[in-house]
């Protein structure tokens, strides 16, 4: 193998490397706003609260497509792989 052909292979796993990073930083964000929109769903359902929290809580909720739990199931498996795909390659 050429020193060229290593270089560019070099280069193409530091993308690589980077775009997973850019990918496992994205996830850790969204789970972290899943776990607070099941958090105000649980709140909505278990205390009671002044009319003002209780309002941009059901906004939050209205907000969130799916049940927040699933999709913090599906990005801790997400983030899981990739953690685990920079190793093997």
């Amino acid at each position: 193998m050429s020193p060229q052909e290593l270089e560019r292979d070099v280069r193409s796993v530091r993308q690589k490397l980077r775009a997973t990073a850019a990918d496992a930083q994205q996830m850790a964000v969204e789970q972290k706003d899943l776990e607070r929109t099941r958090q105000a769903q649980v709140a909505l359902s278990t205390a009671w609260q002044p009319e003002a929290v209780r309002s941009r809580q059901q906004q939050l909720l209205a907000q969130t497509p799916i049940e927040p739990q699933w999709r913090i199931a599906a990005l801790q498996h997400a983030r899981a792989d990739a953690e685990v795909r920079p190793r093997g390659f």
